[in-house]
């Protein structure tokens, strides 16, 4: 059985990771809509949109200090999310422009990456 401490403490480092997140793509100028959103067949960590509205992104946040040498994320769970952007062009518009983002970002030096960006529209 999993301790409610440890709970607390990994939910309280994914919160900094994705605040990390949320702060790293509001400086390069785009708008947060949605955090841990599982309203579309899949968990979305970030939904965000930039800040002119033609690009609607979907962040996948993966907590690593290197990124070399690992799958960024499966084929199963890239198919779940390229289906997502699906049923959220359907329930809030299309979008010009719709990607992937796989954020890499590392809590404890503060910093986040983008390290891989996929056209899904």
């Amino acid at each position: 059985m999993v301790s409610g401490a440890w709970q607390a403490a990994k939910l309280g480092a994914v919160n900094a990771e994705e605040n990390i997140a949320a702060r790293f793509l509001r400086l390069a100028g785009y708008q947060v809509l949605s955090r841990n959103d599982r309203r579309f067949a899949a968990e979305i960590d970030l939904l965000v949109r930039s800040t002119d509205g033609s690009e609607l992104c979907i962040v996948e946040i993966k907590r690593r200090r290197q990124h070399a040498g690992y799958p960024l994320i499966s084929e199963t769970q890239r198919e779940r999310l390229v289906s997502a952007a699906g049923a959220i062009m359907q329930e809030i518009g299309v979008y010009t422009n719709v990607r992937l983002l796989l954020m890499v970002v590392d809590a404890e030096r503060e910093s986040a990456e983008i390290i891989g960006d996929i056209s899904l529209a």
